[in-house]
C-alpha cells in the first residue's frame, strides 16, 4: 500500500494513477498516524477509538485492520482466539509488546499491532 502524490492510499507498489486501486478517495491528514492491526495464527481482532463500542464480531471476524488516525487517538484493541487456537502476546513494530489481549493505546507514532496466535494441541 502507499501513500500517492494525489493524497490516495494505493495497493500497487508502482507510480499511483487511474489504474491503481485506491483504498480511498479522500485527501488524509498527513499529520496523523498509520495504524496497523493484523494476526498471525487462527483469531480475531477489534478496535474501537475510546468512546465508541467495541466488541468481536462472531458472524465475520476480523483478521486486519488499517487506519490513519490523527495523533493522541486513543484506541482499544482487543484479539481473541479461534477454537483450538490461544492467544500469546501482540507485538508491536516487530517487537514483542504485551501478553494482554485487551489493549489501550494513544497514538503518537506509526504503528504495526499483530496479534500472535499459537495451536494448542
Amino acid at each position: 500500500m502507499l501513500l500517492c502524490s494525489d493524497m490516495v492510499l494505493c495497493f500497487s507498489s508502482a507510480l499511483c494513477n487511474e489504474n491503481d486501486f485506491p483504498i480511498s478517495d479522500k485527501s488524509i491528514d498527513m499529520n496523523g498516524f498509520l495504524v496497523l492491526i493484523n494476526t498471525d495464527g487462527l483469531g480475531q481482532i477489534a478496535r474501537a477509538e475510546e468512546g465508541r463500542t467495541f466488541k468481536f464480531n462472531d458472524e465475520y471476524p476480523a483478521q486486519s485492520s488499517v487506519d490513519h488516525l490523527a495523533n493522541g487517538t486513543k484506541l482499544i484493541i482487543g484479539a481473541k482466539a479461534a477454537d483450538g487456537w490461544r492467544f500469546v502476546k501482540w507485538t508491536l513494530n516487530g517487537e514483542d509488546f504485551s501478553s494482554e489481549s485487551l489493549l489501550h493505546y494513544t497514538i503518537k507514532e506509526n504503528a504495526d499491532f499483530r496479534a500472535v496466535f499459537e495451536y494448542v494441541e
